[in-house]
């Protein structure tokens, strides 16, 4: 991931799909990016990206309260889905492809997540896996 991203404070639309199978992929760690506070719109399908979603992401966000959608489909992200993420009221998360093996029960609290839609999945029971929760998550994000 190019590290002059984080520097890009004003930053609200980021947009690097690869829909290419062996070409351009972005690969590597998803960067905390704390300093870019308008980011509302994160596009990083069908990369190579690893490890986890870093505790803190998007720590100094000034846009917490303000529908955010983050497309991460088709990645190898991993582990545990932070529950610092519970900070973004409106958020439209797409983990479908990755490998999150557990979400904060913070998280399947969240009213306004995925246009109020998380409240019914009862995800802590959802077909008896984390990775299946994530998989709807996906699914819902599609009718933003």
């Amino acid at each position: 991931m190019p590290k002059e991203l984080g520097s890009m404070y004003n930053l609200q639309y980021l947009s690097i799909q690869n829909f290419e199978e062996k070409s351009g992929r972005i690969n590597g760690k998803l960067p905390k990016w704390e300093d870019l506070v308008y980011l509302r719109e994160i596009y990083l399908d069908y990369n190579g990206l690893t490890g986890t979603i870093p505790e803190k992401f998007l720590r100094h966000s000034n846009v917490t309260n303000k529908d955010c959608y983050w497309g991460f489909d088709q990645n190898s992200l991993e582990g545990t889905l932070p529950s610092d993420l519970k900070r973004f009221e409106k958020l439209k998360i797409d983990l479908r492809g990755n490998q999150i093996s557990e979400v904060s029960k913070d998280l399947c609290k969240m009213k306004k997540w995925m246009n109020g839609n998380v409240e019914q999945l009862d995800c802590p029971k959802l077909r008896g896996t984390q990775r299946d929760w994530c998989d709807l998550l996906g699914r819902l994000c599609i009718d933003r």
